[in-house]
């Protein structure tokens, strides 16, 4: 079974990577769309209770930014 986990990028980031990690292991990225939006399709064994989802934004040729996270 797939999930989709998606989000909003701030302002001034169409374009980027965004880059979904959980507990630290990469599951997937995604490019942020013109309006700010990202998805990340990734399956249901890849994501389990408990596990802390990080988001990290990276320009091309630049290293990630600082981590959002959720649950």
């Amino acid at each position: 079974v797939n999930t989709t986990i998606n989000g909003t990028a701030p302002s001034g980031t169409a374009g980027f990577t965004v880059n979904l990690y959980i507990d630290g292991v990469l599951i997937g990225s995604a490019t942020v769309t013109a309006g700010l939006t990202w998805s990340v399709n990734v399956t249901s064994t890849e994501l389990y209770a408990g596990g802390i989802l990080t988001a990290r934004l990276q320009e091309s040729g630049k290293a990630e930014g600082a981590a959002s996270t959720g649950n």
